[in-house]
């Protein structure tokens, strides 16, 4: 993944999540909900940061009303350098 990464940097290729928030299918996964519970945070938010911090821009699906109040993504770009770390460990 890193190599198709630094190639894609290279050429300037933007690279889209599509389905990043994973259809809910990984919402009660319990490294995901760990990581949630720390910030404090939804595990809808903390997949489109973890995307983000990756440099890959999140497609979300969000075809039912209010999904976007729930996910709030002010509160989600403030201060949560460290889910990264805590995803890939």
């Amino acid at each position: 993944m890193k190599a198709l990464q630094a190639i894609e940097a290279a050429k300037n290729i933007v690279i889209q999540a599509y389905s990043p928030l994973t259809r809910t299918k990984r919402f009660d996964d319990g490294k995901l909900v760990a990581i949630a519970a720390t910030y404090q945070k939804s595990p809808a938010q903390v997949l489109i940061r973890w995307n983000l911090q990756r440099g890959i821009v999140p497609l979300p699906k969000a075809n039912r009303p209010g999904i976007w109040r729930r996910i709030s993504m002010s509160s989600i770009l403030r201060s949560t350098k460290t889910i990264w770390r805590h995803w890939t460990s």
